[in-house]
């Protein structure tokens, strides 16, 4: 009723003036055609109608789209209602976080202890350590010099104080946490339930948070406002307390990488650097955990984009010895990209602490560690994904002994294996077979989403026995109770079992699907099965993100608008793109930090958006070439 009664008085403005008009003027008939103000008059009248009929139609047809029912590979699927609302209705009674109350922070306590040497005279004996003669610190495959860091947790970095960057008033202390009720329980519950990839939620989330900064690395439970905590909390100079260089072994991970011990509650984080050979790779992590949480995986643990300051990188590696000094010098420093991503230090804190307007710092992806994690061959999941064989090696693989090489096309045979001889909880052509029993099906779907979520980042550096990680599935006869017993300030997970995705810095460096994804068209043998509750989150993802670029022109598919109905040809090409230009520039680009751009190119992160059209699309091929498809 308001929009109609706004567009009468706007055509009354109009009569007013058009009267006025003929009053001053005296002898307007004379110079003004009538009829072409008539015909004007008309056209805006009609202009206004048709303006408010498509306002109303686009919210009728996203309110009732939501219950369309379809068939899908045998099975009837009802649409849910999307849990949007407007921006300013988001959990109304739920309070901001900070205004709860609020436990005080515990004190870090590491048992193995820190470097007796001070930041300062580390940082000093970089350049000491840089003018010895060292071997060749290229770091190739086949000669590569496995290093291994020490126990302790590193330099002491300077204490800093806690307030805001420009001198203002103090904030809430940090590492303090809300204190947890029935009724915070209730709100986390609720928020993960909202669609954290409409912009307007996102942002009203966030302000929800206010100053708090915590992080919880035995809480798995992902919602925004624990994420929006943790990345202050991550960012925040002040919190941290020491840094050390973490081993680089060829057969897990040849990476220059360190570890950062915070202030409170005995939490650390894993830092990576833009280096020779994996330039992309801390920037490959930031967009991996954003990606994660738009497609709502909710897989990956908290990651920030950091400043941190170059003198604190080269006390760290000076505590490790002159040849990693040269290492990180060559690799880090001298790269081609350095100027890029060394610039001034933006935090006043550490300009005013370390000395100098010209203190440079370098960007980070500095990404939360997570308590009992353990590798998944170590887990409770290993005897039903038939681990207890190690990798081998390609024929004729000449490379380092250790190093592990991605498998072929037969990596996932165990899933075909639960999924055809117990597959009543599938939709397929057969009815026959045993239920799935819980800990299979938690075990398919979380490995069909992972291998989803590598597939549309085009992370190719996991797979069974490399960089594949579970939590909360250790038992006290398997090798991970051992390992977990020696951290002994890491206490059980608060989380289900579930995957872990841990290491995405090898992402994004492709703008294509490769062969040896499952989801890709030429990959061999066809791998048709279908995770429904994954393939329908994502479909409402996209047309979400259409709708909102004015780009809704989706086929239809039994009067239901589908994604990727059509997988071949010139109309799947354009829709394709269509895709990923709508979920990069509605959903991903407002989420991204600054400056990640100087890392990664906007190309290849538009790239992974445009292979969530992929995985749509496998539902698609397979429903229509394999009649055995199992959607499970």
């Amino acid at each position: 009723m308001y929009d109609v009664a706004h567009s009468c008085t706007r055509v009354n403005r109009l009569l007013r003036g058009y009267a006025r008009m003929g009053r001053n003027t005296g002898h307007w008939r004379q110079s003004v055609n009538s009829q072409l103000v008539a015909l004007l008059l008309l056209l805006t009248l009609l202009n206004l109608a048709v303006f408010q009929y498509m306002t109303w139609h686009d919210g009728e047809q996203a309110a009732n789209s939501a219950w369309l029912q379809n068939k899908v590979g045998g099975a009837r699927v009802v649409r849910q209602p999307e849990t949007e609302q407007f921006a300013t209705a988001v959990l109304p009674e739920c309070q901001p976080l900070d205004k709860l109350p609020l436990l005080p922070p515990h004190p870090s306590i590491f048992p193995a202890g820190f470097s007796e040497m001070l930041w300062s005279l580390a940082r000093d004996r970089y350049a000491v350590l840089l003018r010895q003669t060292v071997e060749p610190v290229t770091q190739g495959v086949h000669n590569f010099k496995d290093i291994y860091t020490y126990k302790h947790h590193g330099v002491l970095l300077p204490l800093l104080q806690n307030i805001v960057s420009g001198g203002g008033a103090a904030v809430v202390e940090p590492g303090a946490t809300p204190q947890l009720s029935a009724k915070l329980a209730d709100c986390y519950k609720k928020e993960s339930h909202l669609s954290e990839y409409n912009p307007d939620i996102y942002k009203r989330l966030k302000e929800r948070v206010g100053s708090v900064e915590f992080c919880d690395p035995a809480d798995a439970d992902y919602t925004p406002s624990k994420d929006f905590a943790c990345l202050a909390y991550l960012r925040n100079p002040a919190n941290w307390m020491a840094l050390k260089p973490l081993s680089s072994l060829l057969a897990s991970g040849r990476t220059i990488k360190f570890l950062l011990s915070f202030r409170h509650g005995n939490v650390t984080a894993v830092v990576k650097l833009p280096q020779g050979k994996f330039e992309l790779e801390p920037a490959s992590e930031t967009v991996a955990f954003h990606m994660d949480r738009l497609l709502a995986f909710r897989r990956t643990p908290p990651t920030a984009w950091v400043q941190i300051p170059v003198d604190y990188i080269k006390a760290a590696a000076a505590s490790l010895g002159p040849f990693y000094v040269h290492w990180v010098e060559s690799e880090v420093f001298k790269l081609k990209r350095a100027k890029a991503v060394i610039s001034r230090c933006e935090d006043s804190r550490l300009i005013n602490q370390l000395g100098g307007s010209n203190l440079k710092c370098i960007l980070a992806s500095v990404q939360l560690w997570l308590w009992d994690v353990h590798l998944v061959e170590q887990s409770t999941f290993a005897g039903d994904m038939r681990l207890h064989r190690s990798v081998k090696r390609r024929r004729g693989d000449n490379r380092k002994p250790g190093l592990k090489v991605a498998p072929g096309v037969k990596d996932d045979e165990w899933m075909e294996r639960l999924l055809r001889n117990n597959n009543s909880h599938a939709d397929t052509g057969r009815g026959d077979g045993m239920p799935l029993s819980p800990t299979h099906y938690l075990l398919t779907r979380e490995r069909w989403d992972q291998m989803a979520f590598d597939a549309i980042i085009a992370n190719y550096d996991r797979w069974k026995g490399h960089n594949s990680y579970v939590l909360a599935a250790c038992a006290p006869n398997l090798p991970c109770h051992a390992a977990r017993a020696e951290r002994l300030y890491e206490r059980p997970s608060k989380s289900t079992p579930r995957f872990a995705y841990i290491d995405q810095g090898s992402g994004f460096y492709s703008s294509r699907i490769r062969n040896i994804s499952v989801f890709s068209p030429s990959h061999q043998p066809q791998f048709c099965y279908v995770h429904r509750l994954t393939v329908e989150r994502l479909e409402r993802i996209v047309l979400f993100a259409m709708r909102l670029s004015n780009n809704y022109s989706v086929s239809t598919r039994d009067g239901v608008r589908r994604i990727a109905s059509v997988v071949n040809g010139v109309i799947a090409e354009d829709e394709m793109k269509r895709v990923g230009d709508a979920v990069y520039r509605r959903l991903l680009l407002p989420r991204l930090p600054s400056r990640i751009g100087m890392v990664l190119s906007h190309a290849l992160i538009k790239a992974a958006c445009r292979r969530v059209w992929f995985i749509l699309a496998h539902r698609t091929r397979c429903l229509e070439i394999n009649v055995n498809t199992i959607i499970f």
